[in-house]
């Protein structure tokens, strides 16, 4: 099947996508911060190592730990912004964090060594920095914390049209950064004034040890944010509803529902649909059609990557299962599997299938498999009898859609009934209400459609 929208959106997209001017400025708010962190971290390692200001190479550690950070971010960023990483599957988060947790580990390690020369400081086995490399290292700690104020004032600016995640956790990392500089300009400086060999020393462990308590809690942070957006989850019920909404308001508008894949990853939810439309559809109609629905899915949910693949459908393929399940003479039948049990029944024209059990991610493929199976051997008529389904969630019911475009394309009817009260709140909250009919039992539904 040919990817109409992708064959598009393909033609028309450059090689290197135009970026835009609220693009230029997050890109050289972070690359002032690197040119002028680089240029305090060279002066810090020299300070720190001919002055003997331990606190000042812990700094410079500290800082250049964090300096790699910041020039990988500025990588990502520039390739996201001129499309470099759009054909990464759910965007490429993964690579900051595996960069991330890399950085956090070799932080882990800095902080153990920076602990060790603070213990030889207060043992006295680790010698004073002189008078004059004790002054040189306080004016570059002021300089150090003014760079700080100007860099953290460029990305807040920059990030008040709305930053990305990589431009928010920036402005977050250097506003603690800020706050480290002062506290550590605060301890250098007394070590300079001081006469006092006792206060210097004290001075200098106390801001060595701040910054390697510093460098401890930014590397548990990076890993308690790192690992989980390595490991994928599946997404919380609400997000799944709100999907469904999305997909029911828009039900007019695709002519078939292929897949919906998604998860969590850290506080990103990623989504990826694929509708099929008509063959004789326009393909600017089914850009259009796919941009709404998009629109809508952002309405819904915040901080969600979303991918809708658009499809033209020549021939429908018929279900996997179909022919599978036999069929008495009595014209019943019956499925049992883990956690549900489909019982069928006719009544005239209309094909009565009995749900005991649960509908979930688990189970909705084998009553999607029976609903299909049903449809290709002619069934236009079908009620559910949800009366004695236990549990439901919104990823088990997203298959009624399907059996529902499927029905539609048959001229044929689709209801429901008995629906628990439980059941009935997942359902309204999923906006399937507007879409198969519910009645309260089967003598209702019988009445008015057998």
């Amino acid at each position: 099947m040919a990817k109409a929208a992708k064959l598009t959106e393909d033609i028309a997209k450059p090689r290197h996508a135009r970026i835009t001017a609220d693009q230029h400025a997050k890109e050289r708010s972070i690359l002032f911060a690197i040119l002028a962190d680089s240029a305090i971290v060279a002066a810090m390692i020299q300070v720190g190592v001919v002055g003997g200001s331990f606190t000042m190479v812990a700094e410079a550690m500290r800082a250049s730990l964090m300096l790699a950070i910041e020039i990988f971010s500025l990588i990502v960023m520039r390739r996201i912004h001129r499309g470099v990483l759009t054909g990464f599957e759910f965007g490429a988060g993964k690579l900051e964090q595996v960069a991330s947790l890399s950085i956090a580990v070799g932080m882990f390690g800095g902080a153990i060594w920076i602990a060790f020369g603070v213990l030889d400081i207060i043992a006295g086995e680790r010698p004073l920095g002189t008078p004059f490399g004790l002054a040189l290292a306080a004016m570059l700690g002021a300089l150090n914390t003014w760079v700080n104020v100007i860099a953290w004032d460029a990305m807040r600016r920059a990030a008040r049209s709305g930053g990305s995640v990589i431009m928010r956790a920036q402005l977050r990392a250097r506003s603690v950064k800020l706050f480290s500089s002062l506290f550590v300009q605060a301890t250098m400086t007394v070590a300079a004034v001081s006469l006092n060999d006792v206060i210097v020393a004290w001075a200098d462990a106390i801001g060595s040890g701040f910054v390697a308590l510093f460098i401890v809690i930014n590397a548990v942070e990076m890993m308690r944010s790192g690992l989980p957006d390595l490991l994928d989850r599946a997404v919380e019920e609400g997000i799944q509803a709100a999907v469904n909404r999305a997909l029911a308001r828009h039900f007019s508008d695709y002519e078939h529902l292929d897949r919906v894949r998604s998860r969590r990853a850290g506080e990103q939810v990623f989504i990826e649909i694929a509708l099929g439309f008509a063959s004789n559809l326009a393909l600017g109609e089914a850009d259009r059609r796919v941009a709404a629905l998009k629109s809508t899915l952002n309405e819904e949910i915040r901080r969600a990557d979303i991918s809708v693949e658009a499809e033209t459908i020549v021939l429908l393929s018929a279900s996997p299962l179909r022919g599978d399940i036999p069929r008495g003479d009595g014209g019943e039948t019956a499925l049992k599997t883990a956690g549900m049990q489909i019982e069928e029944s006719k009544k005239d024209s209309v094909l009565i299938m009995a749900i005991r059990g649960r509908l979930d991610a688990g189970t909705a493929g084998q009553l999607y498999g029976r609903l299909l199976s049903a449809i290709d051997h002619g069934e236009t008529r079908i009620l559910l009898d949800f009366a004695n389904l236990a549990a439901v969630n919104s990823a088990g019911l997203r298959i009624l859609l399907v059996a529902a475009k499927r029905l539609e394309e048959d001229k044929g009817q689709f209801a429901i009934c008995g629906m628990t009260e439980k059941v009935a709140v997942v359902y309204t909250a999923s906006g399937f209400d507007a879409i198969v009919t519910i009645f309260p039992d089967q003598g209702a539904a019988l009445a008015i459609y057998g």
